[in-house]
């Protein structure tokens, strides 16, 4: 072989590795984006709860009924959303089905509505977002106490 085709030969060779490589490098960056991880299925309360020292872990957990614990909540990405009661409702005058709406604020790092069945409106900051868990939280004032309310849902 000679040194023009070994050259040749090299140069396509890199070439061809270069266009392997960056095309890798471009599936790669197809994360879902947070409306997309937000909306692709219906979430449940996991748990929820008081962080009174705010460092993000629940200090006091709220009690749930198990009637609430198979409630879901699906996020659309038009910014509606419906609340259904799931299989056993607490009261049988609560409506099966309600909707609520939200919206993202502040490069997505917000998460505001009206969700009435979560006791929740306003905004949230979310501190987790991701295939399997959705986390909110509120800074409120108890009786005179700066503490941070957490919401955990998951899939």
């Amino acid at each position: 072989m000679t040194q023009s085709m070994r050259l040749t030969l090299f140069g396509l060779c890199t070439i061809l590795l270069t266009t392997v490589l960056s095309s890798c490098s471009k599936e790669g960056n197809n994360a879902p984006t947070k409306t997309e991880l937000l909306t692709k299925q219906m979430w449940k309360i996991e748990k929820s709860g008081l962080d009174a020292d705010k460092n993000g872990t629940i200090d006091l957990l709220d009690t749930w009924e198990a009637c609430e614990l198979d409630n879901t909540f699906l996020f659309k990405p038009d910014g509606s959303g419906v609340f259904d009661e799931g299989a056993t409702k607490c009261s049988v005058t609560d409506p099966q089905s309600s909707e609520f709406t939200w919206i993202f604020k502040n490069n997505e790092t917000i998460l505001s509505g009206i969700i009435p069945a979560l006791g929740f409106s306003g905004d949230a900051n979310i501190s987790a977002l991701n295939d399997s868990t959705l986390e909110v939280y509120q800074d409120i004032t108890i009786a005179g106490t700066p503490v941070r309310y957490i919401i955990r849902l998951k899939h």
